[in-house]
Formats: structure tokens, sequence, C-alpha cells
């Protein structure tokens, strides 16, 4: 008896399953929610120690003012700094320098949380939305990743008893015939309608436009931030020449192929920037111009590019998973029953056990889109055994209560 618990331990550590049971979605929607959530979060918790605890920016300061040089450091870091390439001349108005200000290093941190909260928005409305339902998703997942799971021998309770209770549960709260009181009052005037029985995929599908206006939105927000410099109206009709010069991809590219990639400034991630203050003094004010360097930029630098080019492959992702779940819903709600007849055939060990007319009534019956949404859950985060075994057993108690 030893030896299958230390199996089941064994194969509890080699198989997701018992971290996929607690996810009450798919696997595209963990990228968004939990994995890039937690990249960002670890981003932000970079930037914060590394701004608090570390020199955030180092000016030269000129002879004459080098006791205030702590308060000239804090000023151009507090007040923003401005990029000009070394073999250009510093602007002589104010306008122009403003065009190449640096804006968003000191908020790196709370930028950085912002977008991880909005990853994760989605999945608070997913979580309302299943709060809605009749089913407690996330017990029929647990019930089902218990199913072969190797039972505690000190019970004295049979495998095969123990995994029928699960399969009793299960059974119960998807093939009830209770579909009403999935959705609120509204949809219960109208329960063998196949929209309301499509509540969980229509849900979904909503959140996963969410998830894909989120993508969007993070990679116009990496545009904003240290897109394409300058930024302005005068320069749309030249958007295609800049977007290829003077794109901060383009130049991290240019900056790893040039084989001496830390030596060179970009325009989004520059290491040397300029700063003006004015420092009265004797009654009259003295305009100085000193240069800093913002050691934190070698990080972020490869930081949002890896950002970008995540988001952007995410995006693709998602709105794949987001048109082929649309296909989905169209499916769930023309397609004939020979259709669900045959998804109940092919998770069946052997469909010709069974009669056809029984198998007809279980796919017109309990195979509604909720249903199948459901079983795809299961399917997915914990195994499609799990799916065959509901079915099995269910048509196998439906004949032994015929023979009684």
């Amino acid at each position: 008896m030893e030896l299958f618990k230390i199996a089941d331990k064994f194969s509890g550590i080699l198989s997701f399953a018992n971290i996929r049971a607690k996810a009450d979605d798919f696997l595209i929607d963990r990228l968004s929610y939990k994995f890039t959530t937690n990249v960002l979060c670890f981003f932000a918790i970079l930037c914060g120690v590394k701004t608090s605890y570390s020199v955030p920016i180092i000016c030269w300061i000129p002879a004459q003012l080098r006791k205030y040089e702590k308060a000239i450091t804090a000023y151009c870091y507090a007040n923003n700094t401005y990029y000009v390439p070394s073999d250009r001349r510093i602007p002589s108005t104010a306008n122009e320098r403003y065009e190449s200000l640096i804006i968003y290093y000191q908020w790196l941190p709370w930028i950085l949380g912002a977008q991880a909260i909005l990853f994760y928005l989605p999945k608070l409305i997913w979580f309302l939305s299943l709060s809605g339902s009749r089913h407690d998703v996330k017990a029929l997942l647990n019930t089902a990743s218990k199913i072969y799971v190797v039972p505690d021998f000190q019970k004295k309770k049979p495998i095969s008893s123990f995994r029928e209770d699960k399969l009793v549960y299960l059974n119960s709260q998807l093939f009830s015939g209770e579909d009403e009181g999935i959705i609120p009052s509204g949809a219960r005037r109208h329960p063998r309608s196949r929209i309301f029985s499509c509540y969980f995929i229509i849900c979904y599908i909503g959140v996963k436009f969410l998830y894909f206006v989120n993508c969007l939105l993070q990679i116009g927000l990496v545009h904003l931030m240290i897109g394409t410099r300058p930024l302005g109206l005068r320069h749309f009709n030249h958007l295609k020449q800049d977007t290829f010069e003077t794109h901060f991809l383009a130049q991290f590219v240019q900056k790893i192929t040039s084989g001496v990639s830390e030596l060179i400034d970009t325009s989004s991630f520059p290491k040397r920037t300029l700063c003006d203050f004015t420092f009265r003094e004797l009654a009259s004010n003295h305009a100085y111009t000193v240069e800093c360097i913002l050691p934190l930029n070698i990080i972020v630098e490869k930081m949002y590019v890896f950002l970008y080019i995540w988001f952007i492959l995410l995006g693709i992702i998602t709105l794949a998973d987001f048109i082929k779940w649309i296909a989905h819903l169209i499916h769930c709600l023309v397609s004939s029953d020979k259709t669900r007849e045959s998804y109940v055939r092919t998770h069946l060990i052997d469909g010709t056990k069974y009669p056809d007319d029984k198998i007809q009534c279980f796919a017109k019956e309990h195979l509604t889109g909720n249903n199948y949404f459901l079983l795809k859950l299961l399917s997915k985060n914990i195994s499609t055994f799990v799916v065959v075994d509901m079915l099995d057993y269910f048509f196998k108690t439906e004949a032994s209560k015929k023979k009684k």
C-alpha cells in the first residue's frame, strides 16, 4: 500500500493536473492574468528597488555649484531631462527641448503596476460571470482532479467507491437537467433558449475580447511612453519613415547588430540626457545646462523590448483564440443533433454498447452550450479521461436503472 502512496505523490509532482485544477479558465488566459501580471509586478519591484536603494540619476555639476550637487540632482530627477544626440547641437528654444523630454523614468514602478492591474481586470470580470451561474466551477474542477488520486487507505474505502462518489457529483452537477438558474431572472423565462444555454461561452467571449483590447492598449501605452520621437501631428505625414528610423525596437536591433550596444544611446532609452535649471545668485538668475546619466535605462530598455514583443505575440494568440471561441458559439447555436451525437460518441469508451436513441436523447437534452464549455474546461485543465469516464458512468447508470 505504501507503494501506491509513493507513486501517487511522485505522479503529483510530475503532473500538471494538480496545479491546473485550480484554474477555472484556459491556458491562454493564464498567460495574460498570471504570467504577464507576475512579470510586470517583478519588473515594478525591480525598478522600485533600483530607484529607492541606488542612485537613479547622476549629473555632472559645474565646479562652482559642487556644494549644491544633491539639490541639483534631485531637481533634474523630479523635473525630467531631455535627450539630444551627441552629433547634434542643443536646441535653443524651450519648445524644441520639450519635444525630446524623457518623462517616464520616475514613474516606472507605478506604470508597471498599473499595467499589471489592467491585465488582471478581465480575470475579475470572469470571476463575477461565474458567480452568476448555479454551477460551482471551482468545486467541479477540484472534484474532477481527485478522481484519479489514490485515496487514504486508513479510511478503508475501496478505490472504485471513491471514484464513483466523484463521478456521481460531477454528473449530478452537469447532467441534472436543471439549466434554469444559470443566469438571473430574465433567462429563467427561456430555459430552452440556445442563447441562454450558451451563457458560459458568451461571457467567456466577452472576457476574451477584453483580454485582446487590453493587449492593444498596452502596446499603445508603450508607444505613448517611449515610442516614436518626437511626437506631434506635424510628423503624421512622415509616420512610416519615423516609425522605422526612430522606433525604439528598431533602435535596439541596430544597437545589438553594431557590436557596441551599451555605448550607443537611443532616443527612447537614453543613458545620457540633459537637464536645464536656473540658479539664483546675487539677485540675478543664471541658466545652466548639465549632462546627466540614467543608469536605470540600461535595464528598462531590455525590459520594454521584451514586453513589447510579448504584448504583440500575446495579442495575436488571444485574437486567434477569440475567433476560435466565436466559432464554438456559432457551432453551439446552429449545430444539428447529429453533431452533438458525434461529440458524445467520440468520448465514449465503446459507443456501440449503448442504444442510438439513448445517445440521441442525451445529446439533445444535456449537451447544451454550457455543458460543452464545462466539459471542455475539464478536458483541458484536468484530463480528457474525466469526460470519458463521466459519459460512460452516465450511460451505465441509465442502463442499470432500465434493468431494474
